[in-house]
Protein backbone atom coordinates (compact mmCIF):
# COMPACT_ATOMS: atom_id res chain seq x y z
CA UNK A 1 0.00 0.00 0.00
CA UNK A 2 1.12 3.86 -0.57
CA UNK A 3 -0.19 7.13 -0.43
CA UNK A 4 -0.07 10.09 -2.52
CA UNK A 5 -1.95 13.18 -3.75
CA UNK A 6 -4.83 11.64 -5.54
CA UNK A 7 -7.07 15.04 -6.13
CA UNK A 8 -4.98 15.95 -9.38
CA UNK A 9 -5.88 13.14 -11.35
CA UNK A 10 -9.82 13.17 -9.31
CA UNK A 11 -9.25 10.14 -7.69
CA UNK A 12 -9.93 9.01 -3.75
CA UNK A 13 -7.57 5.65 -4.38
CA UNK A 14 -6.22 3.86 -7.04
CA UNK A 15 -5.35 -0.24 -7.95
CA UNK A 16 -2.03 -0.72 -10.14
CA UNK A 17 -1.66 -3.33 -12.35
CA UNK A 18 1.62 -4.25 -9.57
CA UNK A 19 -1.39 -4.79 -7.20
CA UNK A 20 -0.24 -1.61 -5.28
CA UNK A 21 -3.23 -0.01 -3.43
CA UNK A 22 -2.67 3.89 -3.46
CA UNK A 23 -5.11 5.96 -0.72
CA UNK A 24 -5.59 9.35 -1.35
CA UNK A 25 -3.82 11.35 1.53
CA UNK A 26 -5.66 14.24 0.88
CA UNK A 27 -8.99 12.57 0.89
CA UNK A 28 -9.42 13.79 4.62
CA UNK A 29 -13.08 11.86 5.25
CA UNK A 30 -11.11 8.38 4.43
CA UNK A 31 -9.18 9.24 7.41
CA UNK A 32 -11.33 10.78 9.83
CA UNK A 33 -13.83 7.69 9.19
CA UNK A 34 -11.19 4.54 8.17
CA UNK A 35 -13.88 2.19 9.50
CA UNK A 36 -17.30 3.93 8.26
CA UNK A 37 -18.78 2.57 5.26
CA UNK A 38 -17.73 5.13 2.62
CA UNK A 39 -14.15 4.38 3.47
CA UNK A 40 -14.59 0.44 3.52
CA UNK A 41 -16.91 0.91 0.00
CA UNK A 42 -13.92 2.71 -1.73
CA UNK A 43 -11.55 -0.31 0.21
CA UNK A 44 -13.75 -3.22 -1.60
CA UNK A 45 -14.03 -1.10 -4.99
CA UNK A 46 -10.42 -0.85 -5.06
CA UNK A 47 -9.45 -4.52 -3.79
CA UNK A 48 -12.34 -5.90 -6.73
CA UNK A 49 -9.80 -4.57 -9.45
CA UNK A 50 -7.27 -7.30 -7.95
CA UNK A 51 -9.88 -9.72 -9.51
CA UNK A 52 -11.01 -7.33 -12.59
CA UNK A 53 -9.23 -4.21 -13.53
CA UNK A 54 -12.10 -2.79 -15.56
CA UNK A 55 -15.68 -1.76 -14.47
CA UNK A 56 -18.00 -4.27 -16.51
CA UNK A 57 -20.38 -6.92 -15.17
CA UNK A 58 -17.62 -9.44 -13.70
CA UNK A 59 -16.38 -6.36 -11.93
CA UNK A 60 -19.20 -5.90 -9.81
CA UNK A 61 -19.78 -9.32 -9.03
CA UNK A 62 -16.04 -9.03 -7.83
CA UNK A 63 -17.60 -6.45 -5.28
CA UNK A 64 -20.41 -7.98 -4.21
CA UNK A 65 -18.26 -11.27 -3.45
CA UNK A 66 -15.89 -8.79 -1.33
CA UNK A 67 -18.98 -6.96 0.08
CA UNK A 68 -19.96 -10.33 1.24
CA UNK A 69 -16.97 -11.06 2.63
CA UNK A 70 -16.46 -7.98 4.79
CA UNK A 71 -19.74 -7.98 5.81
CA UNK A 72 -19.50 -11.51 7.32
CA UNK A 73 -15.66 -10.75 8.99
CA UNK A 74 -17.69 -8.48 10.43
CA UNK A 75 -20.33 -10.03 11.97
CA UNK A 76 -18.11 -12.99 13.06
CA UNK A 77 -15.14 -10.82 14.26
CA UNK A 78 -17.01 -8.02 15.76
CA UNK A 79 -15.80 -8.09 19.34
CA UNK A 80 -12.11 -8.90 17.75
CA UNK A 81 -12.27 -5.99 15.86
CA UNK A 82 -13.41 -3.63 18.69
CA UNK A 83 -10.40 -4.79 20.30
CA UNK A 84 -7.87 -4.63 17.96
CA UNK A 85 -9.52 -1.26 16.32
CA UNK A 86 -10.64 0.43 19.28
CA UNK A 87 -8.81 3.57 18.89
CA UNK A 88 -10.47 3.56 15.12
CA UNK A 89 -13.45 3.21 16.48
CA UNK A 90 -14.30 6.59 18.94
CA UNK A 91 -16.84 9.15 17.91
Amino acid sequence: MTLALLRPVNAIATWSSGDVLTLGIDTPWLWTDPLGEESLAVLIHECAHCQNAHHGRDFHKEMEKLAGRAARIMLLCAEQIRRDYAPLLVG
